[in-house]
């Protein structure tokens, strides 16, 4: 687990990439997340509280069955297992987008994210 967010780490999400592309032969989904809180020189104790704001916003956007991580600093990967279509992905991409504009209201700063997309 990742200290921060109680998100799974990089290293237990790998882990379980791997097991389920191995054994699935499913339509499956991985989003790479890089947040960018709009003032960057913010104290660590900001950055770390958009982290974990983030981190509880992707919890209640993904199904139980769906890995999501914390990879490194602000980068966050997500794993889809058994999607039903490429919209679904693209709905959670839109999802995400709209969850961290939100931020704004807890944070007191705008926070943007990319997000890389790919159906498997």
């Amino acid at each position: 687990m990742d200290d921060l967010t109680g998100l799974l780490n990089r290293y237990t999400a790998a882990k379980m990439i791997r097991d389920e592309l191995a054994n699935s032969d499913k339509l499956q989904g991985m989003l790479m997340i890089g947040l960018k809180p709009d003032r960057e020189e913010n104290a660590k104790e900001e950055i770390a509280q958009i982290q974990k704001e983030f981190a509880q916003k992707l919890r209640k956007a993904f199904r139980k069955s769906d890995v999501v991580s914390r990879f490194i600093d602000n980068e966050f990967v997500v794993f889809m297992t058994q999607i039903p279509s490429v919209d679904f992905l693209r709905k959670r991409c839109q999802t995400i987008m709209d969850e961290t504009a939100k931020l704004k209201d807890k944070c007191g700063q705008d926070v943007y994210c990319h997000i890389g997309a790919v159906a498997i």
